[in-house]
């Protein structure tokens, strides 16, 4: 079975292009973290807070997001196609027919 990170803080990160391709990354916090054009492409984010984060262009292609918190974050351009979006809080955003986020229609 897959260990649980503990604690893992990447607050303010810098992590432009940074590649998490199929990590687990349960319950990590990217709390204003730097993320644009990121790849986490099938990364298993179960509860991780994206809160205030700039994931612009970021991949979250067949991420599974349950319970993933990404009030205030930018989506803009953010591929969020086959991605698990059960309990997510997308703040201002909703997932579009082409599977990339949109602002919500207000």
């Amino acid at each position: 079975h897959d260990a649980l990170p503990i604690c893992v803080n990447f607050y303010d990160a810098y992590l432009d292009d940074a590649n998490f391709y199929g990590a687990n990354l349960t319950r990590v916090n990217f709390y204003d973290a730097d993320l644009a054009r990121a790849n986490l492409t099938g990364a298993k984010l179960t509860r991780a807070n994206f809160y205030d984060a700039d994931l612009a262009g970021a991949n979250f292609t067949r991420a599974d997001l349950d319970f993933v918190n990404f009030a205030g974050a930018d989506l803009y351009r953010v591929n969020l196609a086959g991605a698990n979006l059960a309990d997510v809080n997308l703040g201002d955003y909703e997932r579009g027919l082409d599977g990339y986020a949109r602002k919500k229609a207000q």
